[in-house]
């Protein structure tokens, strides 16, 4: 019994150290900013602003969204979800954020994601800074899994550690919120991390030149310098947008959309050569107010081939018009647009649907200009235009961008029943800008571009630059 109790003696009782991802002293500080809550809040709201206009941006209204990290409650709110729950360790920070929230599908709690158990799977999940203060990084990236479902979005803001002794002088000074302990994360650390736990990161994004709000000077550096090579880099703020990876996926079905416009010599054979790809492809011709039989026509191969679906306008509404509308009768999972034309050739769509069904992309786009064209095919004025726009686009959305106005695309039909038109005329860069917007991850492929079978183009080129260029140069002072 003696030696018994001996070793009952030797055995350590003491409580088992609990792993959190955010330490004690992490707690303390964030305590300490929520006590002088007030007098910080106007040195944040520039960066507020700014932070709520890009994540807006990214995430529709309506949505399932989780937020870790609450010292700005308010952006949670504005994103108007249709549940939304806020995560932050600092039980005063919480006390505000309730206080100030008057949404019933709004809760917030204090508790770190390890901590926190929900039977809901969110559609976004937002690490705001959280990320810069974390004791175990891998921990906290390791907990989303419990919240998110197969197609939800993982958005990570922190700081750039290129501004780290800017942020630490402006503490000194204190006209910012006071600094704590950061962990200086470059993105491509934070990139591999995510890919550790289970996570394919789809971007990054790096915004804010001058994080103060200084009359015109701000606006110019933040709206426009913050695009162009070499300043693109040194944004204040990193944004990091993720995916849970999948291994095992179910096949997508798919809808391919047909705009016409007086194409009765080309819709009947661009229809019958379209391939079947996914779990099963349907087939929407959108008559776009033909004057000639197209409409006939598309009707009767509906009476043949089970695959495709009739919409039709009385008057011609353009191009972006019939694609909205193809998009609203569209039921797969995939939609590709095709134009009647066939000047990409319809064999070439499984290449499309691959890289949707792969996850390599969530939007993707043709390009013409890898392979040699067929002699005709793209008039000089077209050519040198599309050279010009897709120089432009590639600045304002910061992804690569060669051929702005292939016809042929194909996205995810969920990111784009939100999609408002601006252009009614072609669409192609309303698809481009609403993928932007989202965040979403973009590629280009390659097609084989064809002369026109029968018909004339109806791009005119001096009427449609002039309409692309007031549509860009919009979309420049709105982009986050």
């Amino acid at each position: 019994m003696c030696a018994v109790a001996n070793k009952m003696d030797a055995i350590d009782l003491s409580p088992v150290e609990v792993r959190s991802s955010f330490s004690p002293e992490a707690r303390q500080y964030f305590d300490s900013i929520a006590a002088r809550y007030s007098s910080w809040r106007s040195k944040m709201a520039y960066y507020v602003e700014h932070t709520s206009s890009f994540l807006k941006s990214a995430i529709p209204p309506n949505q399932k969204v989780l937020l870790v990290g609450c010292i700005a409650p308010d952006i949670l709110i504005q994103l108007s979800p249709s549940v939304g729950v806020g995560l932050d360790i600092s039980p005063k920070l919480i006390e505000l954020a309730r206080a100030s929230n008057r949404d019933a599908r709004i809760s917030f709690h204090c508790a770190a994601p390890e901590e926190f158990h929900s039977n809901e799977k969110f559609d976004y999940v937002i690490v705001l800074n959280a990320v810069d203060h974390s004791c175990d990084i891998l921990m906290l990236i390791n907990s989303l899994k419990e919240f998110v479902h197969e197609n939800s979005r993982i958005i990570l803001s922190m700081l750039n550690p290129l501004w780290h002794p800017a942020i630490r002088l402006a503490s000194f000074l204190k006209i910012r919120i006071p600094d704590y302990n950061r962990n200086l994360i470059p993105s491509r650390v934070l990139s591999t991390a995510l890919e550790i736990k289970g996570f394919k990161v789809n971007g990054v994004f790096r915004r804010i030149l001058v994080p103060k709000k200084i009359p015109l000077l701000s606006y110019l550096f933040n709206q426009y310098l913050s695009r162009l090579p070499l300043f693109n880099g040194l944004g204040f703020i990193q944004y990091v947008m993720a995916k849970p990876l999948q291994t095992e996926r179910k096949k997508l079905s798919c809808s391919v959309i047909v705009p016409c416009y007086n194409e009765e010599a080309n819709v009947d054979e661009c229809v019958r050569r379209i391939p079947n790809m996914g779990s099963f492809t349907e087939v929407v011709v959108v008559n776009d107010g033909s004057r000639d039989q197209t409409l006939a026509i598309a009707s009767n191969i509906a009476l043949r081939d089970s695959r495709v679906q009739i919409v039709s306008f009385e008057k011609n509404h353009g191009k972006g018009a019939a694609v909205l509308a193809g998009i609203k009768k569209a039921t797969g999972d995939v939609v590709m647009v095709l134009d009647a034309d066939m000047t990409v050739p319809p064999e070439e769509l499984p290449d499309f649907y691959d890289t949707i069904d792969s996850k390599t992309a969530e939007f993707v786009s043709g390009t013409r200009f890898l392979y040699p064209m067929e002699k005709q095919a793209m008039r000089l004025a077209n050519y040198l235009g599309n050279i010009l726009f897709s120089n432009l686009v590639q600045i304002i959305v910061g992804t690569h961008c060669t051929d702005t106005l292939c016809g042929t695309k194909a996205m995810l039909r969920a990111d784009f029943t939100n999609l408002v038109l601006e252009d009614n005329s072609w669409g192609d860069f309303d698809l481009i800008f609403h993928a932007a917007n989202l965040k979403l991850k973009s590629v280009e492929i390659p097609v084989h571009y064809k002369s026109r079978v029968a018909g004339e183009s109806k791009m005119r080129a001096f009427k449609a630059g002039t309409r692309f260029l007031k549509l860009c140069l919009k979309k420049w002072a709105q982009s986050t």
